[in-house]
């Protein structure tokens, strides 16, 4: 059982893979979500000071469901979360 109902599982993928959980962010400040469309912006937004990443494609569309080769690439990729776009 999950510690809390709406939790996810916490995965161990090593200390240089952490990626802060949504209540390692300081509440005191605004967060900074970054939308981004491509593995690039992805690098870009991080490296770009986002406390967060919101995953998706086709942004000229108003966003759609990235794919998952792309999702898996970002998430492999930075150290900051990632929220993935479902729609």
């Amino acid at each position: 059982m999950w510690p809390h109902p709406f939790a996810a599982p916490e995965f161990d993928s090593g200390p240089l893979n952490h990626k802060p959980s949504v209540c390692e962010i300081d509440m005191n400040r605004p967060v900074l979500e970054i939308c981004v469309e491509s593995f690039e912006s992805a690098l870009a937004a991080e490296a770009g000071g986002a406390d967060r990443i919101e995953l998706c494609e086709e942004l000229a569309l108003d966003g759609l469901t990235p794919s998952l080769d792309l999702t898996r690439r970002v998430i492999d990729a930075v150290r900051i979360p990632v929220f993935i776009l479902i729609r």
